[in-house]
This record gives C-alpha cells, sequence and structure tokens, in this order.
C-alpha cells in the first residue's frame, strides 16, 4: 500500500505517498497534462501521506506530527482552484509539539 510505481513514483494503493514537491499533482502518469491538484508550497511533514477522494474529501496523515486529519463536507467552490496544502499546513503551523521538535518539511526536488 505504501509503495509506489515506476509511473506514478507518489502513489501506493489507494495512497498518496510521500515524495518531492510538486506544484501540481496527477492523478494519472506524471506526463498526462490535465487533471491536476494545486500544491502552493511544499507540505510541512515530509512524511505525510493521504487519501484523497471524490469532492476533495480527504483524508491526511502526519506520523511525524502524531496528527490525522479528515477533511469531509460539500465539494469546494468551482470558482476557486482547491489547495491540497492549505489544511494540513494551517494546522501544523498551528501546533505546538510537545518535544519542541516540528516536522521537517517535504523535500524540494533536485536542481
Amino acid at each position: 500500500m505504501r509503495t509506489g510505481t515506476d509511473q506514478i513514483p507518489y502513489f501506493g494503493l489507494w495512497l498518496w505517498l510521500p515524495h518531492t514537491y510538486l506544484e501540481r499533482r496527477g492523478f494519472a502518469n506524471p506526463s498526462i497534462p490535465y487533471g491536476k491538484v494545486l500544491h502552493s508550497e511544499p507540505y510541512l511533514d515530509k512524511d505525510m501521506m493521504m487519501f484523497d477522494g471524490n469532492s476533495n474529501q480527504i483524508v491526511y496523515m502526519m506520523p511525524s506530527a502524531n496528527m490525522i486529519v479528515l477533511r469531509v463536507g460539500n465539494r469546494p467552490p468551482k470558482d476557486k482552484e482547491w489547495d491540497n496544502t492549505v489544511i494540513p499546513n494551517t494546522l501544523l503551523r498551528g501546533t505546538t509539539f510537545a518535544d519542541g521538535i516540528t516536522p521537517e518539511p517535504q523535500p524540494m526536488p533536485a536542481g
């Protein structure tokens, strides 16, 4: 479940896996130019995994932060693009961790 493929290295068995930062992640092979989800910034937990469902119903799992977040509800308005990083990054920025150590952010691509 947590092993990607050569075609989509950041996708396992229905689970989006930790990977280097991509501004737009597709639901198919990365070379396909359509159906891309916006990530305006890197995730603030490099180990974050997620289930990304219909109408942007998402389960964010952040093991480094000991946090799971479930987003359910209506589809976001079509006049504004959905940004997958807003919810987890807002929560991580507002969290005080007991050990004083915050998770490492998602790595940027080389080059």
